[in-house]
């Protein structure tokens, strides 16, 4: 029982519309008990469970971003450029669809990317002058694949390197709630209010890791941060007014903290945030999966640091919706991923994400429902892909 709601099996069909989990990659046995604070078993098996929705599946894992030789992700793969520690948080992505996709090739070169940026934490814990939320990017991301990877055989065979990556991981996190950085956050946080969420999530997440609760305490209050900035109408703010974009980078990291700390007050607040943050960004997704970008305060106009516009997030709101649909069996949020990505995979070749909607090529049709059918298969693929441009989906 998590946040109130019973699961099936992960082989019964049900609302959670997911892929059995590999085999080889699942840790047997129950969680011994006492142990469940420390590690939390459960929650992170449903999460990795929760990982294997279709839909993220095909959207996340299907394609990889480049990875240099050592572990070197984004603008880090650019000889003389400087170094952006946020960048290398899609070691997590290698990890998840290393554990998804059964291969611990993947889940060995998501950890040769933390190998890369934990080779340059100074003796402080620094890594360089860069705010509190850029470490939260990266802490929560190498968090987040310990915990996962704690489940799994694929972490029996990393135990040492995982259980060295917890002094930095502390290290770091006390230099992101040093008293001078959390009170530039909670300047910054009064107009970016993703970073409630972002920084809450790392923290807490971190905690759970390394034992130390004064982490995940901190990290309820940029949660609470988060929470209590949100509008009535369910618009999470960003410098003033709503984006698209960021309304649901927030809200995915919401999803996620809410799994590994159940049952808890701030819990149900959580939910209901993203309840009605959801229930807004759902008006802003068409019939043919298109994300409404015109008038957020940053989507298209922001620029990341290769120089482009920051598109709508179809990733964020593909994983924000299907995340929360798998886990509360609401079939309309599930649909509501499907169609935006749908409409990633239909629209014209280079068509821009922030220009007016592109025509989409459509498929066959259910004559019963009027919706079109899912022609994708059930498995996330094999072999990596095209890449994807690793600032659209991560900064």
């Amino acid at each position: 029982m998590v946040l109130g709601l019973a699961f099936p099996s992960v082989s019964a069909a049900g609302p959670l519309d997911l892929l059995p989990l590999p085999e080889q990659g699942e840790r047997g046995g129950k969680a011994r008990p006492g142990k469940d604070k420390r590690k939390p078993a459960r929650k992170a098996r449903l999460d990795l469970r929760l990982e294997r929705t279709p839909v993220i599946a095909r959207s996340d894992y299907r394609k990889l971003p480049p990875m240099g030789r050592r572990g070197q992700l984004g603008l880090n793969r650019k000889e003389g450029a400087p170094f952006f520690l946020a960048h290398q948080q899609a070691g997590d992505l290698y990890v998840r669809a290393g554990l998804v996709r059964g291969s611990p090739r993947l889940v060995k070169r998501g950890l040769r990317a933390f190998d890369y940026a934990f080779a340059r934490q100074r003796p402080d814990g620094s890594f360089g002058a860069i705010q509190t939320e850029e470490y939260a990017f990266f802490l929560e991301a190498v968090a987040h694949s310990i915990l996962l990877l704690d489940q799994t055989r694929y972490g029996r065979n990393h135990e040492r390197k995982l259980k060295k990556y917890k002094r930095p991981l502390r290290r770091a996190a006390r230099r992101m709630t040093a008293r001078s950085a959390w009170s530039l956050f909670k300047q910054r946080n009064s107009f970016y209010t993703h970073s409630g969420f972002t920084v809450g999530t790392s923290l807490g997440l971190t905690g759970l890791v390394t034992g130390r609760a004064k982490f995940t305490r901190r990290g309820n209050k940029a949660i609470r941060l988060g929470l209590s900035r949100q509008r009535s109408n369910g618009v999470n703010p960003e410098l003033g007014g709503y984006d698209v974009r960021y309304q649901m980078a927030g809200i995915v990291y919401a999803e996620r903290w809410s799994v590994y700390f159940p049952g808890r007050q701030l819990t149900r607040r959580v939910r209901r945030m993203v309840d009605r943050g959801l229930g807004w960004m759902a008006k802003r997704i068409d019939r043919d999966g298109w994300i409404d970008w015109r008038g957020s305060t940053r989507t298209c106009r922001e620029r990341n640091t290769n120089g482009e516009p920051k598109t709508p997030g179809y990733g964020f709101a593909i994983r924000g919706f299907a995340y929360s649909g798998a886990l509360t069996g609401r079939k309309g949020r599930l649909a509501a991923a499907k169609r935006a990505y749908g409409y990633l995979e239909q629209r014209k070749k280079g068509h821009s994400l922030c220009g007016p909607k592109g025509r989409v090529r459509r498929h066959g049709r259910d004559r019963r429902h009027g919706r079109d059918r899912d022609k994708h298969p059930r498995s996330p693929g094999i072999p990596l892909l095209d890449p994807l441009r690793l600032n659209d989906l991560y900064e």
